[in-house]
């Protein structure tokens, strides 16, 4: 049976705001915690706050999806398989947003740990 694995903050560089004030932020900082989300990273600091802060009220701050091409999911595999504690031979990943000027969802990513990227077969 396949183990579905999902990243934290903790895997994902860039992905926690460790208790900083969202204003005072650059705006590289602020694009990296929303590309952690899957989220639109276009327009203004003033924007991008905004857009964190509406992130944090609706719960999708806890979303995180690896801006880093499988990277940190690999990461986060290998160090769970090292310690007994993964079994499994996919990890998915889905990268979505839904707030207004979003992108649309994307389909599930399946890493495998060898390094391949598929997609899973959504035909009966």
């Amino acid at each position: 049976m396949e183990e579905i694995y999902r990243l934290s903050e903790r895997d994902v560089p860039g992905a926690s705001l460790r208790g900083r004030d969202i204003n005072i932020l650059t705006l590289v900082e602020l694009k990296r915690w929303l590309a952690c989300r899957g989220a639109r990273r276009g327009g203004r600091k003033a924007e991008l706050v905004e857009r964190v802060r509406e992130y944090i009220a609706i719960g999708l701050d806890k979303e995180i999806v690896d801006p880093d091409g499988g990277a940190n999911i690999a990461r986060k595999v290998a160090t769970l398989r090292s310690q007994g504690i993964a079994h499994c031979e996919s990890f998915y990943s889905t990268n979505f947003s839904i707030l207004p000027g979003e992108t649309l969802p994307s389909l599930p990513l399946s890493l495998t740990l060898d390094g391949r990227a598929t997609l899973p077969n959504y035909l009966p």
